[in-house]
């Protein structure tokens, strides 16, 4: 399990790379990015759990801080050096997800993490909700007239259009997470499929996508789709959550009914 959500996040990241081919171009700061990549993601395959490392939550805090400083760091001097239009983007989803990699795990299981998790966490939605577009009370015909994308310059949908969208888009999205269930065929069906339901989510990987699409000028339909997607399988979370323990505990029964 822990394999494939580091795996489903890992390859969502991987894809910001052809995203910003597709915006920047083929230039020499690309090829920095994708070298810088590749170190990152050779240092964390090789050195996987080498690393003893504190992980109360002051420590990872201190991390959290010195790795967003570190990517802030070499984008304000590249852009010092070269120009907005020039600098160099380490989007710090990777650098982050890495040292994550070089760490050795160890269980805190304290109140205090706790609690200190869900706050960090619930910080973290609630600025990322706040940071989205205003869908509301915006004239749209103006804003695609002034874009300067191809996606923010697309004419805006009609709201029912937008739901039909947002809905196929979460079910395409959904299905593709059920792969597992043609795998691990020593398991039951119902725990391939409760395993394939538990990484329906959409979390800090997908906001993280979207913010970057900001930082691009993307706009328009599609991006107001990819919100409320997110959104959409945000508030889904709950019954997701008891559809999975309902699986497991079926399963379980089974399990000692048949021993």
């Amino acid at each position: 399990v822990q394999v494939l959500a580091i795996f489903d996040d890992l390859d969502t990241i991987l894809l910001m790379i052809p995203l910003q081919i597709m915006m920047v171009g083929l230039r020499w700061q690309l090829g920095v990015i994708i070298l810088i990549v590749m170190v990152l993601l050779i240092i964390g395959w090789r050195k996987m759990g080498s690393y003893n490392m504190r992980q109360d939550w002051k420590a990872i805090l201190f991390y959290a801080v010195l790795t967003c400083g570190i990517t802030q760091a070499v984008y304000l001097v590249s852009k010092y050096f070269y120009g907005e239009d020039a600098s160099i983007h380490i989007e710090v989803l990777l650098p982050a997800f890495v040292l994550g990699m070089v760490m050795r795990h160890k269980h805190i299981d304290t109140k205090i993490e706790h609690n200190v998790a869900t706050s960090v966490s619930f910080l973290f939605m609630f600025l990322v909700g706040v940071s989205m577009p205003v869908f509301f009370g915006v004239d749209f015909a103006a804003q695609s007239a002034e874009a300067t994308t191809i996606t923010g310059a697309q004419p805006m949908m009609s709201w029912p259009m937008i739901i039909l969208h947002v809905v196929i888009v979460s079910f395409l999205s959904n299905i593709g997470k059920l792969f597992p269930l043609f795998f691990y065929r020593e398991r039951r069906k119902r725990e391939r499929l409760a395993l394939s339901i538990g990484m329906f989510t959409r979390g800090e990987v997908g906001a993280g996508i979207i913010f970057i699409a900001l930082g691009y000028n993307l706009g328009g339909p599609a991006l107001m789709i990819s919100v409320l997607t997110i959104v959409f399988n945000l508030i889904l979370t709950g019954i997701f959550v008891v559809w999975v323990e309902k699986l497991t505990r079926s399963a379980y029964e089974l399990e000692q009914a048949g021993k």
